[in-house]
């Protein structure tokens, strides 16, 4: 063979492995962590005894954590039992006197059960002498929040809180006096605020005047979600607890009847 011909082959050979050498800026590899953020804790198993045509409350709970950074959207299935019997999904709420200077919580005196999602907000146990009231926290102060006042039965209740509804940064806010945290034991840091005022009160608090002595007001925040298909909006860094709720036809057949449940 040609010197000069093998000479030019081994350099073109040698030109390719180069060129194959530097095909890449760099390389790089990835491990995902995935962090779920909403953990359901609980009873997960339930029994409850109920009398036809009455609702009966489960005495179990099912606690729907949100430890995300944004609001999230679950939904409750029923996958599995009899369609004679209703089922909804309530949340408790205790209202009590405050001092809101100190944030002392006098007597803990009213709860109230509530659905947590269903077509319309039903609430059940208002004592009589007061009515139960949706406070916003708007823009502005508490003149332009008393306007906006909501009074359960007269006003039409959408998702709570409605989109308006700034908040206080109610899990971190202080006492009158600055001395500590006004809401402790809070686990609803984001939703809608609800009081128990005295009937004849209403009017006057839409007006701006104030008199807390009239109030029982809320231990924690509540959310409701307007929703057909069992959504239930878990606000973030957030519990919502929910109690099965389920109401036999009247006519139905004594015995036991299996449920089963997704939450998606």
């Amino acid at each position: 063979m040609n010197k000069k011909i093998l000479v030019f082959s081994l350099i073109g050979l040698f030109a390719l492995g180069i060129v194959s050498a530097i095909g890449y800026y760099a390389l790089f590899s990835a491990t995902i962590i995935v962090v779920q953020p909403i953990e359901v804790s609980g009873t997960l198993t339930h029994s409850v005894d109920c009398e036809a045509g009455n609702t009966c409350l489960s005495e179990d709970s099912i606690t729907i954590e949100n430890i995300g950074d944004s609001e999230k959207v679950v939904k409750i299935v029923k996958t599995n039992g009899n369609e004679s019997i209703e089922v909804s999904y309530v949340g408790k709420m205790s209202f009590a006197e405050k001092d809101l200077v100190t944030g002392v919580v006098l007597t803990s005196t009213e709860e109230i059960v509530y659905t947590i999602t269903g077509d319309t907000f039903i609430a059940t146990g208002i004592p009589t002498t007061h009515k139960l009231v949706y406070y916003p926290d708007m823009v502005g102060g508490f003149t332009e929040n008393v306007q906006n006042i909501l009074v359960y039965g007269e006003d039409t209740f959408l998702s709570l809180p409605m989109l308006e509804d700034i908040g206080d940064n109610y899990c971190n806010i202080m006492t009158g006096d600055d001395s500590q945290l006004a809401n402790p034991n809070a686990e609803v840091c984001n939703g809608a605020k609800l009081w128990l005022v005295e009937n004849d009160y209403v009017n006057a608090l839409k007006l701006g005047t104030w008199t807390p002595s009239n109030i029982l007001f809320e231990t924690d925040l509540i959310t409701y979600t307007v929703s057909s298909i069992g959504e239930v909006s878990v606000p973030v860094n957030s519990t919502i607890t929910i109690y099965p709720a389920f109401t036999p036809d009247v006519h139905m057949t004594g015995g036991e009847y299996e449920f089963d449940f997704e939450i998606q």
